[in-house]
């Protein structure tokens, strides 16, 4: 099983200008660094707690389908495709009329429609 972002987060939770008030600087000089100290606080508790703050992108990689899709890092908001192999290697989409996907539930889910 593999889990990879493939687009990371356009906005972090926290802007420079509220963290500069929070510590007291006025100038935007360190402005760089303060917004790398942002997202590595954010991709820290990120990882530690195994929950997705903010949107992003990731793509999930699984050896079979299982009859329900748990889907990792809550809370989910949608999902793209579900891609697969055929018998034959070949790649196919599947359609969204076979599955329905669960936003409410944490974590997300992934089921297989009735019928």
């Amino acid at each position: 099983m593999g889990l990879t972002q493939t687009v990371a987060p356009a906005i972090e939770p926290v802007t420079n200008a509220e963290a500069r008030d929070h510590l007291r600087i006025s100038t935007v000089d360190d402005d760089i660094l303060i917004g790398t100290y942002i997202t590595a606080a954010r991709q820290y508790i990120e990882g530690r707690t195994n929950r997705q703050f903010i949107n992003a992108t990731w793509s999930w990689t699984l050896e079979a389908f299982p009859n329900i899709f748990y889907v990792p890092r809550p809370k989910l908001s949608s999902v793209t495709s579900i891609a697969y192999l055929d018998t034959a290697g070949s790649s196919q989409t599947l359609s969204t009329d076979v599955y329905s996907v669960d936003t409410n539930t944490e974590p997300g889910r992934i089921v297989e429609k009735f019928n």
